[in-house]
């Protein structure tokens, strides 16, 4: 396919981006919730397959192994087990199913802010040590 022309019905029938959920191409302006590099859902589909509950964004949840739909956290036992229940309330679904976290596509993971810095008594101790020779140092101090 490379270097070669095609039409535009073609390049989005090959390449478009298509919703997890409801298989629809996904367009420029829409927004969606990506929870892995290749699967991307609409805010309105991104819902637990169980109870049809709408999943939030940073909401844990797992994924069904059959259906790799998204399970919310009320239809699972806690992490040491790692099983889901269904629907009705016994059986177990999958042995390892583990929880994730969903997130926006281009949202920083760090939101913008940076960690505070910690500095022991000796680095401190420098530290004060190099602005009193020079308030402007370089970062090599």
């Amino acid at each position: 396919m490379e270097g070669r022309l095609i039409c535009r019905h073609d390049y989005i029938r090959l390449y478009a981006v298509k919703f997890a959920a409801c298989k629809m191409l996904m367009l420029m302006h829409e927004l969606c919730m990506r929870t892995s590099p290749n699967e991307v859902y609409h805010f309105n589909c991104f819902q637990c397959s169980m109870c049809d509950e709408q999943l939030s964004v940073g909401a844990e949840y797992a994924r069904d192994p059959s259906t790799n739909a998204p399970i919310c956290r009320k239809y699972c036992v806690p992490r040491s087990s790692s099983t889901c229940i269904d629907g009705n309330g016994g059986g177990t679904i999958s042995e390892s199913v583990t929880p994730s976290t969903a997130h926006l596509p281009h949202q920083s993971y760090n939101s913008g802010k940076r960690g505070r810095t910690t500095l022991s008594a000796k680095q401190h101790a420098r530290f004060e040590q190099v602005f009193e020779t020079n308030p402007r140092p370089n970062t090599k101090v």
